[in-house]
């Protein structure tokens, strides 16, 4: 729901909250209750010194949040959010998903999942019967109850409930750091710009954090992972239809990087043959902040995803430029490894989308010099996140 992957559907996560939950009734209560509960007593991250190499931590956003909820009314709708907790010395990740959906009969629906790799394992709870009316008189806010899990910006707390059969307890705190945009730029906090609330836009994109870090737990009952400070990185989708077709690129951890955070998205903007497409950048590099956007008139010459049969590597291809400086992405993992990311339908959820959570990353960024181009810097990932959805995924025989 990161996705685009809720553009897709796709909607994770200093030295503290080690505790395990007593019993069941920790997840219980109202919003109120689950979000002044205790938080971890980690120094924030915007207090803590930043070494040359390092990110520089953004103001806390001012005015309207397109994190929060949107009221879309009657209509068929959706809106979800996606987190991503990585492993800052191993390849391993985290992602939680959660998101509603209005279908056609007017039923709205639910779920929340959380998804390990490399060990590829979901755990999914659908929550068939969802009172979408109760949430959009909270329109504006980001502070939700999906079952017995809590969402904010800030918090994750609660028991989701796997149609597995097993309970997956979820304690995190989450020390907001880089949001979209340049440390300072409070101009620049909307991903999609001056399209992010446009009434005709059918799908919308927000990334709210590039670059947070997160302390707690997460207990499947077979493992209890303790996270202490890792990398985290959260987005939401919300519109009235999704894509035919969109890839989406997301990595915070980039060699001997601590400086760069990227997540790129796009594809066709109306689920028609006939659609022009739409892609988004946004990079953070050295404390500056650069984006490539359709609708700022930039160009994407390169936008590719296949399957190579001799190697069975997927391999991903964006380029973007806009009027000063060019990115080049690319990005290569096995294809056996890819896993399923599911989508809300009238008829429930339905594989929509292939995700890769330990990808390898390059990209170089340039800057415009006369008619050409010239190399500024190169860097890589190992444990980047990717994903290729609708017609890219369909075209290489990756979802039915």
């Amino acid at each position: 729901m990161k996705n685009v992957t809720l553009m897709m559907a796709a909607l994770v996560f200093s030295a503290c909250a080690t505790g395990e939950f007593d019993d069941e009734s920790e997840t219980k209560g109202t919003l109120e209750e689950i979000q002044s509960g205790p938080v971890s007593k980690s120094t924030p991250r915007s207090e803590r010194a930043e070494n040359p190499w390092g990110m520089t931590c953004s103001a806390p956003s001012k005015g309207h949040d397109p994190n929060g909820i949107h009221n879309l009314g009657q209509s068929p709708h959706f809106e979800g959010w996606y987190y991503r907790i990585t492993h800052p010395e191993r390849n391993e990740s985290w992602v939680l998903i959660a998101a509603y959906w209005m279908d056609k009969g007017q039923r709205g629906r639910a779920f929340v999942e959380l998804i390990h790799s490399p060990s590829g394992t979901s755990y999914t709870q659908v929550i068939p019967h969802f009172d979408i009316d109760e949430v959009q008189n909270h329109e504006g806010e980001f502070a939700i109850k999906v079952d017995q899990v809590f969402l904010s910006a800030d918090r994750i707390k609660g028991v989701l409930k796997a149609e597995n059969g097993q309970d997956v307890y979820l304690d995190l705190d989450i020390d907001g750091c880089a949001r979209w945009g340049a440390p300072d730029d409070e101009r620049n906090r909307w991903t999609m710009g001056w399209a992010t609330e446009a009434p005709f836009v059918p799908l919308r994109w927000h990334v709210h954090h590039l670059k947070a870090f997160v302390t707690g737990t997460i207990d499947t009952g077979a493992n209890e992972w303790r996270v202490d400070g890792y990398p985290m990185h959260q987005e939401k989708n919300w519109g009235r239809a999704f894509p035919t077709s969109w890839v989406w690129f997301q990595s915070n951890q980039f060699s001997d990087r601590p400086d760069v955070a990227l997540v790129a998205a796009g594809g066709p903007i109306f689920p028609s043959r006939w659609s022009p497409d739409g892609y988004m950048i946004g990079l953070r590099w050295m404390d500056q902040f650069f984006t490539w956007r359709t609708q700022d008139t930039h160009l994407f010459p390169d936008v590719d995803f296949h399957v190579d049969d001799a190697s069975g590597m997927g391999l991903w291809r964006l380029v973007g430029e806009n009027y000063r400086h060019r990115i080049e992405i690319s990005v290569k993992a096995p294809a056996d490894e890819l896993i399923p990311i599911h989508v809300p339908t009238d008829d429930g959820l339905k594989m929509g989308a292939v995700e890769h959570l330990g990808a390898n990353m390059e990209v170089s960024l340039f800057r415009r010099q006369g008619l050409s181009w010239v190399l500024m810097d190169t860097f890589q990932s190992t444990s980047s996140a990717v994903e290729a959805g609708g017609e890219f995924a369909r075209n290489e025989g990756l979802i039915p």
